[in-house]
């Protein structure tokens, strides 16, 4: 558990650094090219909406699984580690080994320096240290991680009431038929291909402005005070706006990023 809590903390700090200097980074170079076009706007803020969740994530990967050392460090959290070793203690010497026949020597060997261990002198040898490791968690780790994730799980909670509460505001959604704005949606449906099919249009009394909904069940809902009120020229920019929005995914990545927000 002391582990999961460390390499947790350790990831959302990585995440925190490297989601600050992307976004960062994202945002001081649109406001230093603010003729920036909107396709170039839109690529950069995803790039580093997905950036900020890759890049740590394959850091922390590095530093935890495969034991590597990021540039720059790496961010620990919650153990500190010591290791002692001492080595048995010798001493270098210099003796004269001299050989004997009788009583007479017959030869003398040089002076060569060899290494002999403490015990062969006679001397005490101090008692070896053994190798020792220490472990400290630290106390406010698991507090600050479940902080953290109360703070999360509220967030989400209340994101999913907000989109309930929308869901519920539209109130009792019909299907539209034959007008103009079914026609329209009929031929950018057969312009944009089979990545565009299976696009619901709707309408709702209560609905006061259209919108796009759905990431799998993609559904455009309009008011029908627009279905009565509005020429079919105008009609049809109404469907092609929010068309647009579903070609490019919008609800799916905006709820992305409302997610990674309040995470």
């Amino acid at each position: 558990m002391n582990e999961f809590f460390a390499s947790s903390a350790s990831w959302l700090a990585t995440f925190l650094l490297h989601s600050t200097l992307w976004l960062g980074g994202v945002a001081l170079l649109l406001r230093l090219r603010p003729g920036a076009s909107a396709t170039l706007r839109d690529f950069l803020w995803r790039a580093a909406l997905v950036a900020s969740v890759l890049t740590p994530t394959a850091q922390w990967i590095a530093a935890e699984g495969m034991g590597w050392q990021p540039f720059g460090g790496a961010f620990r959290f919650g153990a500190t580690e010591s290791e002692t070793q001492v080595l048995p203690v010798v001493e270098m010497v210099e003796p004269s080994m001299t050989v004997f026949v009788g009583t007479e020597p017959t030869a003398t060997l040089e002076q060569t320096p060899i290494a002999v261990p403490l015990q062969m002198t006679g001397l005490q040898l101090p008692p070896p240290v053994e190798l020792t490791t220490t472990r400290q968690q630290a106390a406010w780790l698991p507090v600050a991680l479940g902080l953290w994730l109360l703070g999360a799980t509220l967030g989400v909670g209340f994101l999913m009431r907000g989109t309930m509460r929308f869901r519920r505001s539209l109130g009792r959604r019909e299907v539209v038929g034959e007008s103009a704005s079914a026609r329209a949606l009929r031929k950018l449906l057969t312009r944009a291909g089979k990545g565009a099919q299976g696009v619901q249009l709707t309408t709702s009394e209560s609905l006061r402005v259209p919108v796009a909904l759905g990431v799998f069940r993609r559904e455009i809902c309009v008011p029908k005070r627009a279905l009565r009120d509005l020429p079919p020229t105008q009609q049809r920019a109404m469907i092609g706006h929010e068309f647009a929005h579903l070609l490019r995914r919008d609800p799916a990545w905006l709820g992305a990023f409302e997610l990674a927000r309040r995470v």
